[in-house]
């Protein structure tokens, strides 16, 4: 399940989705915090398909069936809702009673065998004998202390990694929010430019109509030959701004 919501937020960002999937905190199963990101999903899915139902031919078990996570779960957790073979022939209704009778028949042979007196030796029980020993660590590995030292280092050096990363990551969110602000700022001074253009006893003005040339023009490259040409036209000369300027003595300077 962890490897869905990685594979969810990758997706979120390829698509320049502004999404972080809170997953230490869904695989919690909490109902407030699943509520909450299947709100934002449903919402999402509204707002980009503008509240397209589902499909008539959509088949969710179908889909489910072919999915590589297994066949779709029922409410007794079999497929498709019924209950499989396995299940029934592991536990037959003839044979239910009879492991129980032996089981219970077993302890009472052995409590008899001590009360005869044949044999001075009991038959310890099978708790006692399943008992470790005292100091037993029952075959497990001790720790050790190197590996987990190196783990450590390992793990601080990751965090630190994670949090130049994520340093980076929010100067890039600034960075895009600023330009984005930017642009907001200079298109709507474009529009309101437009507008003044197509206001009445305005829009006639020939130095009007030039702005308006430059306003539509395909590329920069138009838009600054249009500007020349009215330059020469109306000031007999062309002016050119500082970092043209600037641009062409350099140019002069490396050519001589």
């Amino acid at each position: 399940m962890i490897n869905n919501y990685k594979t969810l937020q990758a997706f979120f960002t390829k698509k320049g989705i502004e999404k972080s999937v809170q997953v230490n905190k869904l695989i919690k199963g909490r109902p407030l915090d699943n509520m909450e990101f299947m709100q934002w999903m449903k919402s999402f899915f509204d707002r980009e398909t503008g509240g397209m139902g589902v499909p008539e031919d959509y088949d969710p078990v179908g889909r489910r069936m072919v999915c590589k996570t297994g066949d779709f779960k029922g409410p007794n957790g079999t497929a498709g809702g019924r209950p499989s073979s396995a299940t029934k022939r592991a536990t037959p209704t003839g044979l239910s009673n009879k492991p129980t009778s032996a089981r219970v028949r077993k302890p009472t042979t052995l409590t008899k065998r001590p009360a005869s007196g044949s044999s001075g030796k009991a038959t310890p029980p099978p708790a006692a004998a399943a008992r470790p020993a005292a100091g037993d660590d029952c075959g497990e590995a001790k720790p050790d202390h190197g590996d987990s030292a190196a783990y450590s280092a390992e793990l601080a050096a990751r965090e630190e990694e994670i949090k130049e990363l994520t340093a980076q990551v929010n100067e890039l969110r600034l960075q895009a929010e600023e330009s984005l602000r930017e642009r907001e700022f200079y298109y709507g001074k474009l529009r309101e430019i437009e507008i003044l253009c197509q206001t009445p006893n305005i829009s006639d003005n020939p130095m009007i109509k030039v702005v308006e040339q430059v306003l539509y023009a395909p590329n920069e490259e138009q838009a600054r030959e249009i500007v020349r040409q009215t330059q020469m036209e109306y000031a007999g000369q062309v002016y050119v701004d500082a970092e043209e300027q600037n641009g062409a003595g350099e140019g002069q300077e490396n050519g001589g």
